[in-house]
């Protein structure tokens, strides 16, 4: 029997799981205090009080617990989980938050009812079928325990559920088959479906076919501003994409109502329009009332007034005020799109042979609130790679924090040192999803950082995570 062990995720729910930093559920919510995708901040934000949704792949619980929550006690989750340990651990965490309008079902989703066998990782969220074939017994190398496999058609139906707002769907690889299972379901049943586009490196964009054919169209998160927006799989697609969802017309014209989605043509921004945003003060005095930026107030209205009204200085004015405009609650989701990828375009063009630290700074914000977290990941290199090659760090134009903590952190340390540690924070956050996945190779940066003077309680933690799991004698060894 493992040990387990209680925590709590940032939204107060309690999960059991492993008590062993091997394992990534575990080591991850100690490390965040919660999972590490954007999309579950957003599925918060997306339901509401009574709404029923389905939990396909529910692991450890952390998108259930935070369903259940958001859903409330009018409200109905059903936790559809295979593997006995997992699911066991699931309905632990569903009574320590008394959560009865949860039901956690212990079957295997697939294209057709039967039994099969599930292959077990030390990590459940590495647990697959490895479907029977007849007269074969087939082997899955290690360890793993016979489930009961239903389509999706059948468990409804055998539910009597009907209405469904919202469906998870992380099946290791068996989505297809899954979507083969749910025929009725889907041309009945009108859900957002959030669902898995990538196992391990292989991304699935087969999937986004299957439900075109269904009726529903596929759209991507965009993490900055929690709007769905449509998913184009010949355009670049980003290394870090893990999720993407699905929706009839009827469902996507209800959150487009709600802001959470928008469908139309992009807004263009003209030169005029560019010109007129960038001599406008107000996009300048909310970057200077960041404690980070307010020093900087008085050269940077000089700089607006001279050197941002023609060339490279122009263009970036206008990107520092598409972001800003992008960030306006009050305006309409389809404008704040709009902006926000027409500042992206600027500073990626900005910034293609530059050596301005600053502009890659403000690159590697924007991108990461786009979705575009590999081209942050890049921005974060090319700082991290020349700054210490610099004799100094000049804050001569307008510039966005890298990262949004160190738009409170004041540069008492000067230019060079708080660039330094903006730079590493922001590409330790997001070259991986956790440092789980780094491990010992990340213990160098993480130990330069900490004699920087910029104490980060998240960064500290990160660096405690991997000495714990890695002790010296075993790092040594790697």
């Amino acid at each position: 029997m493992i040990a387990t062990v209680t925590m709590q995720l940032i939204d107060g729910n309690l999960i059991q799981v492993p008590d062993s930093l091997h394992s990534l559920t575990a080591y991850v919510i100690a490390e965040q205090g919660d999972w590490f995708e954007d999309e579950i901040r957003f599925v918060r934000i997306l339901l509401g009080a009574g709404e029923r949704v389905i939990d396909i792949g529910a692991n450890y619980g952390a998108y259930t617990l935070s369903m259940a929550r958001s859903v409330g006690p009018q409200g109905r989750v059903w936790a559809i989980e295979p593997a006995s340990a997992t699911a066991s651990n699931l309905r632990a965490s569903v009574e320590l938050n008394d959560y009865a309008h949860v039901v956690v079902c212990q079957y295997a989703l697939g294209e057709r009812a039967g039994k099969a066998r599930l292959s077990l990782h030390d990590n459940a969220e590495l647990n697959g079928l490895v479907i029977a074939q007849p007269g074969k017994r087939g082997s899955s190398g290690g360890r793993v325990e016979q489930v009961r496999v239903m389509a999706l058609d059948e468990f409804v139906g055998q539910q009597g559920i009907r209405e469904v707002g919202f469906v998870k769907l992380d099946a290791e690889g068996a989505e297809g088959a899954i979507i083969a299972g749910a025929e009725t379901f889907l041309a009945t049943e009108s859900p957002l479906i959030q669902y898995e586009a990538k196992e391990g490196k292989t991304l699935h964009l087969d999937l986004a076919d299957r439900f075109r054919e269904r009726g529903y169209r596929s759209y991507r998160l965009i993490p900055g501003l929690n709007v769905l927006i449509p998913f184009d799989g010949d355009a670049d697609v980003d290394a870090f994409l893990l999720n993407l969802y699905a929706c009839k017309p009827d469902r996507a014209e209800i959150l487009r109502t709600r802001g959470l989605l928008v469908d139309a043509p992009e807004v263009g921004f003209d030169a005029a329009e560019m010109r007129r945003r960038a001599a406008s003060p107000d996009w300048l005095t909310d970057l200077t009332a960041s404690p980070y930026a307010h020093s900087y107030a008085d050269p940077w209205q000089h700089w607006q007034a001279t050197d941002g009204v023609s060339g490279s200085g122009l263009k970036l004015a206008g990107a520092l005020a598409l972001f800003h405009h992008a960030r306006n609650p009050a305006v309409e989701p389809a404008v704040r799109v709009s902006a926000l990828h027409a500042s992206l375009d600027s500073l990626r063009d900005l910034t293609a042979e530059t050596t301005s630290l600053t502009r890659l700074a403000t690159l590697a914000r924007v991108a990461r609130e786009a979705g575009a977290q590999t081209v942050a990941v890049k921005a974060l290199r090319r700082i991290c790679n020349t700054i210490q090659k610099r004799p100094s760090v000049s804050f001569d134009e307008p510039f966005v924090a890298p990262t949004p903590r160190f738009d409170d952190v004041v540069a008492t340390g000067g230019p060079k040192t708080w660039l330094t540690a903006a730079a590493l924070e922001a590409y330790e956050l997001n070259c991986a999803f956790s440092s789980y996945f780094t491990g010992p190779q990340a213990l160098g940066q993480l130990r330069y950082y900490q004699a920087l003077g910029y104490p980060s309680e998240v960064m500290a933690k990160r660096l405690k995570m991997i000495e714990r799991r890695f002790p010296p004698e075993r790092s040594a060894g790697r």
